[in-house]
């Protein structure tokens, strides 16, 4: 849109980027991704949703890069939904050391939604590192982890994480 001067109307914030299709439809790769981190860092995207998307090793790994980026806009990315990206377990280790550092290295603002429905935590090492990212400051206030098949273990593991979140927010 466009003022009568001819000059364009800024928004008051930015948009949501939105990334939705089949997985036999859409397939993101590693430029993908690293455009949609470069986005989030600049500050011109509120939000980045991959709606049934299938998702490269490299889109996971440069989406993180994005989020970690040493010119980080700390206040504009308040929502990540990967809901069935289908990301293997190398690219959400990277995503999920990267939004927990993204917040206690850059000091960002914690996420205020994280989706990862759909996605497998099948290998032990990522309920650790989500075990890590809910016990520190980083930990999302909304977090979504539907669909994700966890095993039996992993309930304990997340309450522990859940515990130490809970005592670290008690103390003075």
């Amino acid at each position: 849109a466009r003022r009568r001067s001819g000059k364009l109307l800024r928004a008051s914030k930015p948009p949501k980027l939105v990334l939705a299709g089949e997985a036999r439809d859409l397939y993101l790769d590693r430029r993908a991704g690293a455009a949609c981190g470069l986005l989030a860092a600049r500050g011109r995207s509120t939000a980045i949703c991959v709606h049934r998307a299938r998702c490269s090793v490299g889109f996971g790994k440069a989406l993180a890069r994005g989020l970690v980026r040493k010119d980080l806009d700390t206040e504009s990315l308040r929502e990540l939904a990967l809901d069935g990206a289908c990301l293997g377990p190398g690219a959400l280790a990277c995503i999920l050391e990267a939004v927990q550092l993204r917040t206690s290295e850059r000091r960002a603002t914690p996420l205020t939604r994280f989706v990862l429905d759909g996605n497998s935590f099948n290998a032990p090492t990522l309920v650790g590192q989500l075990k890590a990212l809910i016990g520190s400051s980083a930990c999302p206030a909304n977090l979504s982890l539907a669909g994700c098949r966890l095993q039996g273990y992993a309930a304990y593991v997340l309450a522990a994480g859940l515990d130490a979140h809970n005592n670290s927010s008690e103390e003075p």
